[in-house]
């Protein structure tokens, strides 16, 4: 058995031949990080952890008697202004759970293997790995000014990872992730619907779908399809824009008005870079600083 003292608060250290290990914090302190001293260009962190108790019990060689259980509370953690008003971390079952709470908005996941299926730690190249999420901002203004980020961005913004399914740490197998909102808004000026869906439809082999409305008289929808495997797309876009709408006032300050259209397709890889595609671009009533 060992202890040591990190941040001001005391931990205590325990191991045993037979595989049992266990680290915990001594109830009642508290661990600062600002009393932490750090060296080279480590960023200062903040916050404190007010619980720590980490266990492993079993044959490090073999992952299928694994007993890890794990308890990790902060408040207030981070650097500079970036910091989260609570964070919690538990692992019991091979269950991972995580909640964060910073200003106006709210992280939550779970991740979880099947490590009794594991004989040796060989395994693990193809160790599947299930994650599940779900993030509620509720204030996009009160987030980032409590980080201290200058953006004229309000509303707020729902997003869910599902059943996705990691094989080896890298291979993409299953899952969808999505993002929505009605209300968020840039500089005063709302998007009346930004829809952002991605599902994976074979392994790494990835759907995106995407649509945004900055008004009732605009809107924008595309979709494609991005392979992981050999970092090649494909995809389409379908936009219809009015300025005599509520979006006339994002072109008002180029001093551009028109009624019109676009269409795109294409498609290319991003390793070698390279890129084929088509554009169609209509416009009507177009007038340009004051011409026509």
């Amino acid at each position: 058995d060992a202890a040591l003292v990190l941040g001001g608060g005391e931990i205590t250290v325990s191991a045993s031949t037979d595989g049992d290990v266990h680290l915990a914090l001594t109830e009642g302190h508290t661990i600062a990080f600002n009393e932490i001293e750090r060296s080279g260009d480590v960023p200062e962190w903040k916050g404190t952890i007010s619980d720590l108790d980490l266990s492993f019990n079993g044959d490090f060689e073999n992952p299928s008697t694994w007993e890890i259980a794990a308890k990790v509370l902060g408040h207030g953690l981070g650097v500079g202004s970036t910091t989260v008003d609570s964070f919690a971390l538990i692992i019991a079952e091979n269950r991972l759970q995580l909640d964060v709470l910073a200003p106006g908005a709210r992280l939550t996941a779970t991740a979880s293997a099947p490590l009794g299926q594991l004989a040796d730690t060989g395994g693990f190249a193809t160790l599947p790995l299930d994650l599940s999420g779900n993030l509620s901002l509720e204030s996009a203004e009160q987030l980032l000014a409590a980080w201290d980020i200058d953006a004229p961005v309000t509303g707020a913004l729902e997003g869910r990872i599902e059943n996705v399914q990691l094989v080896g740490g890298s291979s993409l197998r299953s899952g969808q992730v999505s993002l929505r909102s009605d209300t968020l808004a840039w500089d005063s000026h709302p998007f009346s619907l930004l829809d952002l869906a991605a599902r994976v439809t074979g392994p790494d082999q990835i759907r995106i779908d995407a649509e945004a409305q900055p008004d009732g008289n605009s809107s924008l929808k595309g979709g494609g399809s991005v392979s992981l495997e050999t970092l090649s797309y494909e995809g389409a876009l379908l936009g219809e824009f009015d300025s005599g709408g509520p979006f006339g006032a994002i072109l008002e300050a180029a001093d551009i008005s028109l009624t019109g259209g676009i269409k795109w397709n294409g498609e290319g890889t991003l390793e070698p870079a390279a890129h084929r595609g088509k554009a169609i671009v209509n416009a009507s009533n177009l007038v340009i600083k004051g011409g026509r």
